[in-house]
């Protein structure tokens, strides 16, 4: 037997000494239940030693191989001995690959094995049927309180009305056809556990939207046809992925604070809210895998669609409250300082106030001349010579030119590596930019959006107090069909980058 031949000759060890004969029988049982179960029976009946081991071992893997490798009969009676001949202890996991030419009669002696299975508290099933008849799965199935992981391919299923998986964390459906579609809803919410959610190439039949609400949810992979639309609420997924998706409509009720992984490759065309779930839902992906199909389609693109309909970064987190800057001529240094502190607050958690009074008092060398005006890209250049700003509270505003005070000039609270300028004149240019961050335009870009009678406008915080405006912001008419758009608000946009 393959284990205890030649491996051993080199070693000067005569062939058919048994040196696993000394081992504990746990770890024989663990040994051997890594081989194919035919491999398992026969070798444990070659030693007395092991002779019933075999009916000890926790795992099954009955696979397409011996099916194959038997007359149909021969492989149902086969299962059927190493199942029901066992010692009754229970079942950590049992694999069933069915191969063509299966009868339907032959299909309840499969659902016996099933039964079986979930009788002796299995925790890890795996069904997979490559014959055109279908198992007509057990309902018992659906009410297991050991099953943590469940695989299904190649099967017609009609879920039951009853369903509770209560530790099932690892759901996969592969070829799968729900003949109740709208009962695929009540599946996934039974499962309060569920945390990798694999649906490929399934169908839910007489279902036009396909839901996934799943509170624990961290993995979800989609692949082939789905229905028209999905709706995912899913507040803790880290990783997403959507393969051979012929443009669905897509939409998310949550917020993704925790995703990390994304891989899209789908047929797209310009209008996909896929490509506006990429930009708004997964910024903070450490792991971006993109179809040339969906660059080309998407983000290629020069299209407006590439971006939320809305943004406000004000319920995100990423602004400060309104300041005023007094008679003094320092918008540039407020609109700097507003769109540091939105990135600064992206890329860490933390929104801090800065202090405008520091490029005031200090950035003088340049272009930028305190009260009397300035440039935001020059103001971006003097922080990053600096290494930083001070907050506010250490270093506060007076509305008036001052000495730089360099103590508190050294006090580095927030720092940006650099500053990207917005094509100039392109009022879909900077729509794109401050759909990701508050952008700097004399005044600060803090998001956009429609009003009710169909007019678009741009958000602005301005630096006049909160009794200026709509208390302290404006919003400003979009897309005018001028050059640099109203009051010239898309001529020198820029951004600090984290």
């Amino acid at each position: 037997m393959t284990m205890l031949q030649s491996q051993f000759d080199d070693q000067n060890v005569s062939v058919g000494v048994d040196r696993f004969i000394g081992l504990p029988l746990p770890l024989i049982n663990h040994i051997v239940s890594f081989l194919p179960v035919e491999e398992m029976v026969r070798t444990c009946v070659l030693s007395k030693r092991w002779r019933n081991v075999w009916s000890t071992v926790p795992s099954f893997h009955f696979g397409h191989d011996l099916y194959l490798s038997k007359k149909k009969c021969d492989f149902f009676k086969f299962v059927e001995s190493v199942l029901f001949r066992r010692d009754g202890l229970d079942i950590q996991k049992i694999s069933l690959s069915l191969g063509y030419k299966t009868r339907s009669g032959d299909m309840h002696r499969v659902n016996s094995w099933i039964i079986y299975a979930l009788r002796h508290n299995v925790q890890v099933l795996h069904i997979s049927n490559d014959d055109d008849t279908s198992i007509a799965l057990s309902a018992q199935i659906f009410t297991c309180e050991s099953l943590r992981e469940f695989k299904l391919c190649n099967e017609d299923l009609k879920l039951p009305t009853l369903i509770s998986l209560p530790v099932l964390t690892t759901l996969h459906l592969s070829s799968v056809a729900i003949l109740n579609g709208h009962l695929h809803v009540a599946f996934f919410s039974a499962c309060p556990c569920l945390e990798t959610l694999i649906l490929e190439e399934c169908k839910f039949v007489n279902c036009y939207t396909l839901t996934i609400s799943a509170s624990q949810l961290k993995n979800l992979r989609i692949s082939g046809v789905v229905p028209d639309s999905v709706v995912i609420s899913t507040p803790k997924l880290v990783s997403i992925e959507m393969i051979r998706i012929r443009n669905p409509s897509i939409r998310f009720t949550c917020e993704l604070k925790f995703i990390s992984v994304v891989n899209f490759d789908t047929e797209l065309d310009q209008s996909s809210e896929l490509t506006t779930l990429l930009i708004s839902a997964v910024r903070n992906a450490q792991s971006l895998t993109l179809s040339t199909l969906f660059l080309q389609h998407g983000l290629e693109k020069e299209n407006v669609t590439a971006v939320p309909s809305s943004m406000d970064w004000r319920k995100k987190g990423a602004v400060t409250p309104i300041k005023d800057q007094g008679q003094c001529g320092s918008c540039w240094a407020f609109s700097t300082v507003a769109s540091m502190e939105g990135i600064t607050q992206l890329s860490t958690g933390k929104l801090i106030s800065l202090s405008e009074q520091e490029l005031v008092d200090c950035d003088v060398n340049g272009e930028d001349q305190g009260c009397e005006g300035g440039l935001m890209d020059d103001a971006f250049d003097f922080i990053v010579q600096n290494h930083g700003l001070a907050t506010e509270g250490t270093y506060p505003y007076k509305a008036i030119d001052g000495a730089c005070d360099n103590k508190k000039e050294a006090s580095h609270t927030a720092n940006i590596t650099g500053h990207e300028d917005v094509p100039a004149n392109d009022e879909k240019a900077l729509l794109k930019a401050v759909a990701n961050q508050p952008i700097a335009v004399a005044i600060d870009a803090i998001g956009y959006g429609t009003a009710s009678d169909g007019t678009k406008y741009w958000l602005v915080k301005n630096s006049w107090g909160t009794s200026w405006g709509e208390n302290g912001y404006i919003r400003m008419q979009r897309d005018i069909g001028t050059e640099g758009g109203i009051c010239g608000i898309a001529m020198m946009a820029s951004y600090p980058t984290a």
